[in-house]
């Protein structure tokens, strides 16, 4: 159950993650659209930082 709840909260973390991840990158970039490249960045990266820390702390 605790590994379940830790999978099912895996939709939270990834919003939580994708705004600090782009507000993190916000400042060193420039260009056209500094937030859409900066959503991207974060998004490559977000999918795996959404399930391990909660496994991790889950296991």
């Amino acid at each position: 159950m605790v590994r379940s709840f830790a999978l099912t909260y895996a939709a939270v973390t990834l919003r939580l993650w994708l705004v600090a991840l782009i507000f993190v990158q916000l400042p060193f970039l420039s260009g056209p659209d500094p937030a859409q490249i900066a959503r991207d960045n974060a998004y490559a990266a977000v999918p795996f930082l959404s399930w391990l820390p909660n496994l991790v702390i889950a296991e």
